[in-house]
């Protein structure tokens, strides 16, 4: 197992390499750049910038250069140097990271969390109690869940939250606890607020997951080890715990990437409606700043996270289903 995940880790290498170089190529293509942005905005405010300050301004984002030598750079400060650039407001971009990775963890784990903890049972009892009153209501809510839009639905809870309960879900504070130091009450305050994004990023993946889950599990209470199992006697909870549900289970955790892309793409949306400090909105703002590279850093973010997902799939499924074997060897 271990030289198993070795080996998966050196394949990432040049995987990462070929995607940030797709990354860096597409955040180069739109016209127009961080200094041409500046020079428009200072214009605009009666400002005029000649072409001197331009090109001082260009040689020192070096923006001059060539596309391989700017790739280079960026790749060498990330991994080498760890420097991420900094910010057309002149912050380090680590720096602004590291304010809106925390609430980005916090919201992903917890989506993730509520959405394996409440569709894996549902769709368990809805595949064992197929047909019935129970089955119909979890089947609509599955369904809910996959078609209505996340974007949407935190428009609507928003709305709801101000117009029945007086509380707005905006942002992650109240205003009179934004400049405040962490206290008890402004953790509160934070739990009120943080409920609603992790609801609405869970609810695609809950009922993604539930129907995965009772579809496949559906598949395996027909097969003929189940019945021959049945004509022995074997009881019913056991005998649906013991051997269908390990193998009902194999799609979700081989999907478990997908699973977790849904959920940062998800977020990415609820945060830009809702305001909230995660990744989602500072790389909505990075690009219509065109500051390419802290984009292409969150970018980078988002394909490891979704990749090392992938890893952990590939790992907790060889680990959870006997059958499968690397390099042929029974392991």
């Amino acid at each position: 197992m271990g030289i198993y995940i070795v080996k998966r880790l050196l394949t990432m290498i040049p995987l990462w390499i070929l995607l940030s170089t797709i990354t860096f190529f597409l955040i180069e293509l739109p016209p127009g750049d961080v200094v041409s942005n500046e020079v428009i905005a200072l214009r605009a405010q009666n400002v005029e910038v000649d072409e001197t300050t331009i090109a001082r301004m260009r040689a020192q984002w070096g923006l001059d250069d060539a596309f391989l030598a700017r790739y280079l750079r960026w790749v060498e400060n990330i991994v080498i140097r760890g420097d991420l650039g900094s910010t057309v407001d002149g912050r380090e971009n680590i720096d602004v990271l590291l304010e809106t990775l925390p609430y980005t963890i916090i919201i992903g784990l917890s989506s993730l969390i509520l959405s394996l903890g409440l569709a894996i049972p549902l769709g368990i009892f809805s595949a064992t109690h197929q047909y019935s009153i129970a089955d119909y209501i979890i089947t609509f809510l599955a369904f809910a869940g996959l078609g209505a839009p996340g974007w949407l639905l935190a428009i609507i809870v928003a709305w709801a939250s101000l117009y029945f309960l007086d509380f707005v879900p905006l942002g992650i504070n109240s205003l009179e606890y934004l400049a405040a130091p962490m206290s008890w009450e402004k953790a509160i305050d934070t739990a009120k607020h943080l409920w609603a994004p992790i609801l609405l990023t869970a609810l695609p993946s809950i009922g993604g997951t539930i129907r995965v889950v009772r579809n496949n599990l559906l598949d395996q209470l027909g097969q003929q080890y189940v019945v021959t199992a049945r004509a022995k006697g074997l009881k019913e909870p056991k005998l649906v715990r013991k051997y269908p549900v390990k193998i009902a289970l194999n799609p979700l955790i081989s999907d478990f990437g997908m699973l977790v892309y849904g959920i940062v793409a998800g977020q990415g949306l609820i945060g830009i409606v809702l305001g909230l400090p995660t990744l989602g909105p500072l790389l909505l703002h990075s690009l219509l700043a065109q500051d390419m590279i802290l984009a292409g850093t969150i970018l980078l973010i988002y394909a490891s996270v979704i990749w090392l997902a992938t890893l952990a799939s590939d790992v907790l499924l060889a680990w959870f289903d006997p059958r499968i074997r690397f390099e042929g060897t029974a392991r």
